[in-house]
């Protein structure tokens, strides 16, 4: 009983771990994935998040009736001087793949990564 139990802890922490690795902000980078299990409540919070960071996450995003996310269209700025650092020239289609974006500062910038 006690593996068993013990188990079932190492596997909710490794699940927890890779759902919270998936969205890091920190002062020296951001790295999100956007997919259909996304909520407004989240876009919401890296949004302040970012704000925290200097960037300006701008997002138009899509639901559909189910309130699952299908789509999202967005730009990341600097909120001194609004620098476009990243953003997505069409709106990204979340029911066929994921959005990422990944940002790392170099020389006190944040520039975006591939």
């Amino acid at each position: 009983m006690k593996t068993l139990r013990s188990i079932l802890v190492a596997a909710a922490l490794m699940v927890g771990t890779s759902v919270m690795a998936q969205n890091i902000i920190t002062s020296n980078e951001v790295n999100l994935t956007l997919s259909s299990t996304t909520t407004r409540e989240q876009l919401f919070q890296l949004r302040n998040d970012m704000i925290a960071q200097g960037l300006d996450f701008q997002y138009t995003p899509q639901f559909d009736s189910n309130r699952n996310l299908i789509g999202i269209a967005y730009s990341v700025r600097t909120t001194a001087g609004g620098t476009v650092v990243c953003q997505s020239n069409n709106n990204v289609n979340l029911t066929a793949s994921a959005a990422h974006i990944h940002l790392v500062k170099q020389n006190g910038k944040f520039v975006e990564q591939n």
